[in-house]
């Protein structure tokens, strides 16, 4: 189980981890991640928050939101900007994850993006379809611009 605490430091994640039956909280700093341990925890907070969407969980999805929003940039801070490793993302088999990983590179690799938000909205899947519809339009009307 994993829990977050806020904290002053903005790459600072704090872990349960089962020890001798008990429980050991360990502080992992994100920028000790490599860029693979990333974009797992990516993955799976994408997933999570599905989840949590389809649950009605909104604190819960909110959060998720925080910590993916962590990860972006954590990446996006390292030297020449490591967001191109979500790029493989974008053909990911979880629409959720798709979706995440097509905002997150949307400065990077505008038309991958574009045509994976372009996929989603036009697959008609529920939550996503409808969050990549607006993406859309909000970036036609310049209303959301990428950073």
């Amino acid at each position: 189980m994993k829990r977050f605490h806020r904290t002053a430091r903005r790459d600072v994640e704090t872990e349960a981890q089962q020890r001798n039956g008990g429980t050991h909280m360990k502080r992992v700093a994100l920028s000790r991640l490599s860029d693979d341990e990333i974009v797992g925890r990516f993955i799976d907070y994408s997933i999570e928050q599905e989840d949590m969407i389809l649950e009605g969980r909104i604190g819960k999805v909110n959060r998720l939101y925080d910590r993916i929003e962590k990860l972006i940039e954590e990446l996006r801070s390292r030297e020449g900007d490591h967001r191109h490793a979500l790029l493989p993302l974008l053909k990911h088999a979880n629409p959720q994850v798709r979706l995440k990983a097509a905002w997150a590179t949307l400065s990077l690799a505008p038309d991958d993006a574009l045509a994976a938000l372009k996929e989603l909205a036009d697959a008609q899947l529920y939550i996503q379809a409808l969050d990549a519809g607006m993406t859309l339009i909000n970036l036609e009307r310049g209303i959301f611009v990428p950073k």
